[in-house]
């Protein structure tokens, strides 16, 4: 892990969390997999004044880290 990926890390714990899923889903494991985020009230009031919509959670799902992985650029 490089030093700014350490500092990412510290700043946000669940950073590691997707990084192992998406290291995990691009070697090619089919393993089912989701991270939940429960959002601060403050995005929570500028997502429902960007989108008109009440948003309590969001999530990534092995199936979109494939989609990510499909579709960036090298």
């Amino acid at each position: 892990m490089t030093d700014k990926e350490k500092e990412l890390v510290k700043k946000y714990p669940e950073a590691a969390l997707i990084v192992a899923m998406a290291e995990s889903t691009w070697a090619g494991s089919r393993k089912m997999a989701k991270i939940e985020f429960s959002l601060s009230d403050k995005l929570k009031l500028k997502l429902c004044e960007l989108l008109g919509k009440e948003i309590q959670k969001i999530f990534i799902t092995d199936s979109d880290a494939r989609h990510i992985k499909k579709h960036r650029k090298h």
